[in-house]
């Protein structure tokens, strides 16, 4: 009868811990749909928009100098999310994939090492509608974007 507090305290850790991963899953599945335009640190425009598409994401990103900018998909695939980005005229046109590796309540950073640049792709919620995007190698952040969102 004396363990039963220490058995009583682990169940409720485990329930916490389990709570906060299931919301941490949830916000991420919720989190891009609609349009979000702002500028990098240099104070070039840029644009991403994402919508619903089955269990995932498809959406877009645009430099404002750009015709056509890169083709974005958020999907699930063997329980982990995975950041697919297409962008013409690099990569012979490949299709390249970044894990997500840290998920945290408003933050989520996907990475491809063996991907010359970037290496990750790290998205920080601030409120509903504002975010920043940091694009990096090495774990040193190269570009940052500051986005709100518009739709």
């Amino acid at each position: 009868m004396k363990f039963m507090p220490f058995y009583s305290a682990a169940l409720w850790i485990s329930l916490v811990v389990a709570s906060l991963l299931f919301q941490s899953c949830s916000e991420m599945e919720a989190w891009p749909v609609g349009t979000w335009t702002g500028t990098t640190g240099e104070g070039i425009s840029f644009t991403e928009h994402w919508e619903v598409e089955g269990d995932g994401f498809i959406g877009w990103g645009k430099f404002e100098a750009e015709e056509k900018g890169e083709n974005l998909a958020l999907i699930k695939s063997n329980g982990s999310w995975l950041y697919q980005a297409t962008v013409p005229n690099q990569n012979a046109g490949k299709t390249i994939l970044f894990e997500l590796k840290e998920a945290h309540q408003n933050q989520w950073t996907f990475i491809n090492k063996s991907h010359d640049f970037p290496e990750f792709i790290r998205y920080e919620r601030f409120h509903a509608d504002s975010l920043k995007i940091e694009i990096g190698k090495d774990e040193q952040v190269a570009m940052v974007m500051k986005l709100s969102k518009v739709e």
